[in-house]
C-alpha cells in the first residue's frame, strides 16, 4: 500500500492510503485543488496489532518518509476501523 502526507492549506497533516496501481503524482495532482501539498511519501507495511512501518520513497514525487509518519498512519487507522461500524450502520 503506498502514501502520501499532505499539508493541508491551514497547515494541518492529511494522510491518505491507497493501493499501488495509482502513482504517488497522479494521487498527489487530485489533491492540488484542495490547496494540499505533498509533504511526505513512500509504503507502508502492516506489521499486526495496528502498528505499521514506512519504508521506500516516492519517486513521482522524489519523497520518502518522514519522521512521525508512521505514528500519524498508525491513528488514522485506528479512527478509521473505530468509525466503520457505525458507518455500516447508518448505511442500513
Amino acid at each position: 500500500m503506498k502514501y502520501i502526507i499532505f499539508t493541508a492549506g491551514d497547515g494541518t497533516p492529511r494522510c491518505v492510503l491507497f493501493g499501488v496501481p495509482i502513482t504517488h503524482q497522479a494521487m498527489a495532482d487530485a489533491h492540488s485543488p484542495l490547496g494540499w501539498r505533498p509533504h511526505s511519501a513512500g509504503f507502508i507495511e502492516p506489521l499486526g496489532l495496528g502498528k505499521v512501518r514506512c519504508f521506500g520513497r516516492s519517486e513521482s514525487l522524489n519523497l520518502g518518509p518522514a519522521q512521525f509518519d508512521e505514528s500519524l498512519i498508525e491513528v488514522v487507522m485506528s479512527a478509521t476501523l473505530r468509525i466503520a461500524p457505525q458507518s455500516v450502520e447508518a448505511a442500513r
